[in-house]
């Protein structure tokens, strides 16, 4: 590959709610980013088979979110309200309603600290991602 692409971080809430459901959208999401190869995603919730096995607490995570965000291009918020379809649940309850997540709210407060882009769907980053290719021959 000789192009370089844009590095994304997915910013969505982890313990807040229902932590299956929160860390199994949030994987799906980079999973069909990196699938469809327009970015390199990142998602820290799949740091959580680490943090089973070694556990850190809330700031020691939040630390590392934080100081990783410098490196990345666009900061990806996932929607607060998701179908159940998407993340391979077929409740009768259609759709889930993520909490608010204070930690993203953290991520989200640096990366506009760091006047980078933050977008809050799939579609406003692919749109993004195809502007940004005129103005920044890096992508």
């Amino acid at each position: 590959m000789n192009k370089q692409l844009p590095w994304v971080y997915i910013a969505s809430p982890l313990s807040k709610g229902n932590y299956a459901w929160n860390v199994n959208y949030s994987v799906k999401v980079f999973t069909k980013l990196l699938e469809e190869k327009k970015c390199i995603p990142y998602t820290p919730l799949s740091s959580v088979l680490s943090n089973m096995i070694c556990p850190i607490d809330y700031n020691g995570w939040l630390y590392y979110d934080l100081a990783l965000l410098e490196r990345f291009d666009i900061l990806l918020r996932l929607n607060t309200k998701i179908n159940k379809s998407k993340i391979g649940c077929n409740s009768k309850n259609t759709s889930y309603n993520m909490k608010k997540s204070l930690g993203a709210d953290r991520e989200e407060e640096r990366f506009k600290d760091l006047d980078k882009p933050i977008v809050y769907s799939i579609k406003e980053l692919y749109a993004l991602i195809d502007r940004t290719k005129i103005l920044n021959p890096r992508f």
